[in-house]
Order: structure tokens, then sequence, then C-alpha cells
């Protein structure tokens, strides 16, 4: 009878543990998922703001602003791409970590102060923070995409632990089998000793 509790209790633990594992496997899944839908969102707001400052310093250099009432002439003329541009910065900046995708940030604001305020060289310094943004960007979708490929950390811990105590217990179930074999064997030895069985 309290073998057949004992069994009943660890049937039940056993349950109880693979559906809270399964629990918490589910959510870092959904977290993974929505960390993916991160990484593709902000690797097409990244592509079309990149490819709308292309074709603003591809405008610039047509237009070819020499002073400061050609250059405001140019932004009063393009003001609809200068507005997408600010856009798209603001969708990066916010899909973005403040503290920790600082320097990216900063590239994005240096951006944004070369496109709406009319300067000298601005066309150089422009063309130069865009590929450092690209750099930056290429740098947090491979860490992202790495992160998604690991999995969650607790998916990871659990998985491992899971493993671990998977594998202890295989090993005590074959110690145990060893044991209890062992024992049988002594006794029907035993047996057969103290009755002269041949």
């Amino acid at each position: 009878m309290d073998t057949l509790l004992d069994t009943k209790i660890i049937v039940a633990l056993i349950a109880v543990i693979v559906s809270f594992i399964s629990l918490i496997i589910s959510k870092e899944t959904k977290i993974s998922d929505f960390r993916q839908k991160w990484i593709d969102n902000i690797r097409d707001d990244i592509s079309e703001l990149m490819g709308t400052l292309t074709q603003y310093t591809i405008v610039y250099i047509v237009s070819n602003p020499q002073d400061r009432e050609s250059k405001e002439k140019f932004f009063n003329e393009n003001h609809e791409l200068v507005s997408k541009i600010g856009t798209l910065l603001n969708k990066v900046e916010l899909r973005l970590n403040p503290e920790k995708d600082k320097e990216l940030i900063k590239h994005l604001n240096a951006i944004e102060d070369f496109t709406t305020i009319p300067k000298e060289d601005k066309l150089e310094k422009l063309t130069a923070t865009m590929n450092t943004l690209k750099e930056q960007s290429h740098i947090l979708l491979k860490k992202e995409w790495e992160r998604v490929k690991k999995g969650e950390l607790v998916y990871r811990v659990i998985k491992y632990s899971f493993a671990t105590i998977v594998f202890v217990f295989m090993l005590y179930f074959s110690y145990t089998v060893y044991k209890t074999t062992d024992a049988t064997e002594k006794a029907h030895n035993k047996y057969e000793e103290t009755n002269n069985l041949p």
C-alpha cells in the first residue's frame, strides 16, 4: 500500500514538474518570437532609413546648395523627404534600448542634425555617419540574432538543468537496478547453497 502511494506521489510530482517546465519553455519561446519580430522590424526600418538618406544625398548633390539662402530653399523644397527621415529616425530610436544602444542613438541624432540644420561640409559628415550607422546596425542585429539562436537565458538554464536531472536520474536508476539485480542474485545463490541445490 505504501509503495503504491509513493508511486502515485512521484508520478504526480513528475507531472507537475513537466507542466511547469512546459509553461516556462512556452513563455521563453514566445519571447524569442517577439525578439525575432523586433529584429525584422528594426532591420526594415534601418533599411528604409538608409535608402531615404541615400535619396537625400543624391538630391542634395544635384541641388548643390552653396549659400545659406540656397540651402534653406533646398530644405523648403524637400521638406517631405526631411520629414520622412525624421520619422524613420524616431522609429529606429524608439526600438532601441537607451542604456545599451547609446552609440547607435548618438549616430541617429547626428544624422538628424545633418539633415535638418544647414551646415558646411554637411554631405561628407552625413556620409561618414551613415557608414558608421550601418556598421553599428550590423553589430546590433548580429548580437540579437545570436541571442535568438541560443534562446532566452531562462530557457537555456532549464534545458541544461533538465538534461542534468535526467542524466542523474538515469544513473540512479541504473545503480538501483544493478543493486537490486546483485542483491537478488546473492539471495538466489545463498538459497541454493543452503538447500544444496545444484
